[in-house]
């Protein structure tokens, strides 16, 4: 895995706590593939990509609207204890194309967010995802902000210039 940059990978999901005495995990799932994490998946799971081992999926299924793993490496509790809190990665090859305006959540993380009156407002911090629209956790010097990234409120992202453009509502920021 040397050969390859910590920018090869994808962040698709993050290894919450053991489930049960038998290696299950229960997974926060940050992938809009749900196929992503059927059985004889591989996937990379550690601190990082390039500290991460290849472990297949043995089994997946939901409880109570929870992902619940099982990888073929991880057959007890014990095992499941060491999962605790790893990532999970996958290759960027293994992503599907977009449509035009659609992005990455990891492509997204880290730009600088911009009022439409030019002021920069801060850096996005982190996307979370709900049923109805996703919010962001804009990151500003007096605090975290959740904005909602709704149609209307989101002017522009220029992911190659580093910028999303946002008309908020006003007070917001203030």
């Amino acid at each position: 895995m040397a050969a390859n940059s910590d920018d090869d990978f994808v962040l698709v999901g993050r290894v919450v706590k053991p489930h049960g005495l038998h290696g299950e995990v229960l997974v926060k799932v940050l992938s809009d593939n749900p196929s992503r994490f059927d059985a004889g998946a591989q996937l990379l799971v550690g601190k990082d990509p390039g500290s991460a081992d290849l472990m297949e999926v043995a089994s997946a299924r939901v409880n109570q609207d929870r992902l619940l793993l099982q990888f073929a490496e991880s057959s007890s509790l014990e095992d499941a204890e060491l999962l605790r809190d790893l990532m999970i990665f996958v290759g960027r090859d293994a992503l599907e194309e977009l449509g035009e305006g659609e992005f990455w959540e990891h492509e997204l993380i880290g730009l600088s967010v911009v009022h439409r009156n030019g002021e920069v407002l801060g850096t996005l911090g982190e996307v979370i995802d709900r049923p109805a629209q996703d919010l962001w956790s804009i990151q500003t010097p007096r605090g975290d902000v959740l904005f909602p990234a709704a149609q209307p409120l989101v002017v522009s992202i220029d992911v190659e210039g580093g910028t999303i453009v946002i008309d908020p509502p006003e007070g917001l920021f203030d």
